[in-house]
């Protein structure tokens, strides 16, 4: 084993260089001291051997000649000696036999055997293991293999291409695309733009708005002739956010601009033609307020109910709740909106919930969407949305939504008004809490807020110093005289320049109180609407205010009909709108005070209202007076004629003639039962109310809202009477809180639906159009309150509230245990209805699946 260790002599020639003969005898130096190590760890293994000679080689430092080597004898036995210095075998006591033998003391004087010598580190030579000798090389097993597969598949090209399909599919990702290949999306609007997808046919397009056609690969930007520049901007940063994202599945690297008459366009290549409905053309003012009829908003509740959030009207991204699922219901748009922190339970319940929408009539959608009979059109989408991935489409439903919130949804409690509709909603008051609460409602007197300071009917401290008048003239803004006369069909924008006086001011320099002083001069713009003006004359007079408007004063919109109380005092009384300057005109008589009062004219087939004051010039002038009207309205009349009657060629009170109601046969007039005050409007939502207010309200006010007020479900209390008026079938909750509202009152209470209101009814508005709607009148006369809510909570037997065809219209189908009888509760609950409800929600949700009640 040791005959690899023998050293090598490093002869050294005489004609070699002094320096290489130095390193040899250096290298021959550390030779032979490795050799004297191993020589003595060969006398420590050699113990283990006999005890015999072995004749090692030892290389002597004085001898440098390899061939010269001494053979030093080895005594085995001396080393056995040194290993096991103990040479006495140990004594061993009976006391270690009994019990258990103690091993360290057989050699109490032993030492540790052979140290272990440190293992020296080797280096893995990977080129010897790794040689082609012992193993084969990737790209020679690779190339193996492809020669099987080749060899296997050569007669059969069909499977390679099968194989290679199946690899190239699996490395992709496969996207459904939810949207149709062609949208046709609307954007129409005079304040606030809709945004709506319309059916995809070429008879879609017209000149009231801008279109958007959307496609996989081509985009077109369609403007009419008749669109508002607002429309045309909300049309291209939708387009510009589809070309820059790529939204809506669609990859075009520009939108196309069309113009003119769609069939004679680009447009007749990529949209097929459909059934023609002219009622979608005409111009209708307000058409955003039109279509938001169609927008209805559910919200999950429990995991298992669905509740109405939202009715007709426009969206707010503060809606959007992280923790809560939400169904949005656009009439050709169906949306499950999912919060990032919302349950399983409650998306699973959307989006049944969603499939069921899809079968359901939408209102107003001839109009809108160009469909027949109100009815779903089957191009309709509806589809699943969630936080922080919403498109375009969806989100330019938002009136308040920017580019910075478009991926973060603004949190409920930012908003302290959203919070409390938040508590009400998930408290869910009773309809006794409810109709407390707007009893204790106090009437608010109209207040106008200018830089900071809050205006008042009085006018109290104020001090005007000009009025200037300008009226709108194709698209600009001329002067004109002022004039207590506007006209139906006109646009005027009033100048109101003024000061505030301050009473108790002390002066720095002189240190004396002044009783009272005046403040800087002061300007704001009143711009009025006439009735019988379009959009686009609303829009360009509110732009050229700018241009007499040198120093950023504040604009505020006034409507006809709704003219605020400080823009009425402006007049001292004297205010009149017309519709022309037809002679033989007829003027009703508005307004709550002397300040306030104006004369606006109605038209001569509008049946004349018993609690109201008209001024007629037909034949003669005269001063018609209702049997019901107060002392301070005729009051009013007299003395408007007296101090302004120059304006209708009056010169003096006695030309006058006051008639009566009745005097005259041939007037027709209408009452409306129970009025003794000015009517008070309460609009009721699932859980929820909300009180209007008009600009000009008083109690001695004649008329106050319009016909435009009515929407969703509205309480109109008038003093002696109650009415609640729906524009769907009033739900049983809605009944419950008129008829708490009205207990302990004298009067009649009636319930009236959209289509059936009766001439007492329409008395409380000055003017009465019938609804554009085919709204069928079921009935003649109004329904009793009481009566209709006790046929709601009459009791069913359980097989006509499972089978859910005979049940009166308007039922709460969520809450059928409700109509059980005391008997059959128990028999189909096991357990009281007190008991039932003081039970989870969940286990109530549970208990009603079981028995075919939900």
């Amino acid at each position: 084993m040791f005959s690899n260790n023998k050293v090598k002599s490093g002869i050294v020639q005489e004609n070699e260089d002094p320096r290489r003969q130095k390193n040899e005898l250096f290298k021959e130096n550390r030779r032979e001291n490795k050799s004297a190590d191993a020589e003595e760890v060969i006398g420590r293994e050699s113990s283990i051997l006999n005890s015999q000679l072995i004749e090692l080689p030892i290389i002597s430092s004085s001898n440098k000649n390899p061939s010269s080597v001494a053979l030093k004898p080895t005594n085995i036995a001396l080393g056995l000696e040194n290993f096991f210095k103990c040479s006495e075998a140990p004594s061993y006591s009976p006391d270690h036999m009994d019990g258990d033998i103690d091993l360290d003391s057989i050699f109490p004087c032993s030492s540790n055997v052979l140290p272990r010598l440190p293992t020296p580190f080797c280096k893995t030579n990977h080129s010897k293991r790794n040689t082609p000798n012992s193993r084969i090389s990737q790209d020679d097993l690779f190339e193996s293999q492809s020669k099987y597969v080749k060899s296997k598949y050569s007669e059969n090209n069909n499977v390679v291409e099968e194989l290679n399909f199946a690899r190239s599919a699996l490395k992709t990702k496969q996207i459904e695309c939810p949207f149709p290949e062609v949208m046709v999306i609307q954007f129409r609007g005079s304040k606030k733009v809709d945004v709506r997808l319309v059916a995809p046919f070429l008879n879609s397009i017209n000149d009231h708005g801008c279109f958007v056609i959307v496609t996989r690969n081509e985009l077109y930007q369609y403007e009419g002739d008749k669109s508002n520049i607002l429309e045309r901007n909300t049309a291209v940063r939708f387009c510009t956010s589809i070309v820059s994202k790529s939204e809506l599945f669609c990859y075009a690297k520009k939108a196309t601009i069309v113009t003119g008459d769609p069939l004679n366009s680009i447009l007749v290549s990529a949209l097929e033609p459909g059934e023609d409905f002219p009622e979608r053309f005409q111009s209708v003012d307000g058409f955003e307020n039109v279509a938001s009829e169609c927008n209805v908003v559910y919200r999950v509740v429990g995991g298992a109910q669905v509740e109405v959030l939202l009715y007709g009207r426009r969206l707010s991204i503060s809606l959007l709740n992280p923790d809560e699922v939400f169904v949005f219901d656009f009439g050709s748009e169906i949306y499950v909106w999912t919060g990032k922190n919302s349950r399983n339970q409650d998306k699973l319940t959307a989006t049944d919930f969603s499939r069921q929408l899809l079968g359901k009539n939408v209102s107003n959608a001839r109009l809108v969407f160009g469909v027949p009979d109100n009815q779903r059109p089957k191009w309709a989408l509806s589809r699943r949305v969630y936080q922080n991935a919403q498109d375009p489409l969806f989100t330019f439903k938002f009136d308040d939504w920017k580019e910075n919130v478009s991926k973060k949804c603004i949190p409920v409690k930012a908003s302290p008004s959203r919070k409390i509709f938040e508590k009400r909603a998930i408290v869910k008051d009773s309809p006794e809490e409810l109709a407390t609460r707007m009893l204790a409602e106090e009437p608010s007197a109209p207040v106008l807020t200018l830089e900071n300071h809050e205006f008042k009917r009085d006018l109290k401290d104020v001090v005007t110093e000009d009025v200037s008048l300008w009226h709108l003239v194709d698209e600009n803004l001329e002067p004109i005289d002022f004039s207590n006369v506007f006209y139906s069909t006109k646009c005027y924008v009033l100048r109101w320049k003024y000061r505030i006086q301050v009473s108790g001011v002390r002066r720095m320099k002189t240190g004396e109180v002044e009783e009272r002083t005046t403040g800087r001069t002061r300007i704001a713009f009143f711009y009025w609407l006439g009735s019988r003006t379009t959009p686009k004359q609303h829009g360009l007079c509110a732009l050229r205010i700018r241009d007499i408007d040198k120093d950023k004063s504040p604009h505020i919109r006034v409507e006809q009909g709704n003219e605020h109380s400080v823009f009425l005092a402006l007049f001292n009384g004297s205010f009149v709108t017309k519709f022309n300057d037809e002679p033989k005109a007829r003027f009703v008589l508005l307004g709550g005070t002397q300040t306030e009062a104006f004369l606006s004219q109605v038209e001569h087939e509008e049946p004349l209202r018993s609690h109201a004051v008209y001024l007629d010039l037909s034949s003669h002038v005269s001063g018609i007076a209702g049997s019901k009207c107060s002392a301070a309205h005729i009051r009013f009349l007299l003395t408007f004629i007296d101090t302004h009657g120059k304006f209708f060629g009056i010169n003096n009170l006695s030309e006058v003639e006051i008639n009566v109601e009745g005097d005259d046969k041939k007037l027709k007039w209408i009452d409306s039962e129970g009025r003794k005050k000015a009517p008070s409007f309460y609009r009721i939502f699932e859980n929820d109310f909300e009180q209007l207010h008009h600009p000009h309200t008083h109690n001695d006010c004649a008329f106050t809202f319009s016909q435009n007020s009515l929407r969703d479900c509205v309480l109109v209390d008038i003093g002696g009477a109650l009415w609640l008026w729906s524009e769907q079938p009033a739900t049983t909750f809605a009944l419950k809180v008129a008829q708490k509202y009205w207990a302990g009152r004298r009067g009649p209470s009636f319930l009236v639906q959209k289509g059936d209101e009766p001439n007492g009814f329409k008395a409380l508005f000055v003017h009465w159009q019938d609804w554009e709607e085919n709204v069928q009148n079921n009935s003649s006369s109004p329904k009793s309150l009481s009566s209709v809510l006790a046929d709601r909570l009459r009791t069913f037997n359980v097989k006509e509230l499972r089978e859910r065809k005979e049940l009166p219209e308007g039922m709460d189908l969520r809450r059928l245990e409700e109509y059980l009888s005391e008997d059959d509760f128990f028999k189909v609950f096991h357990m009281d209805r007190e008991e039932f409800f003081s039970l989870p929600q969940w286990k109530q949700i549970e208990l009603r699946k079981q028995v075919g009640l939900f």
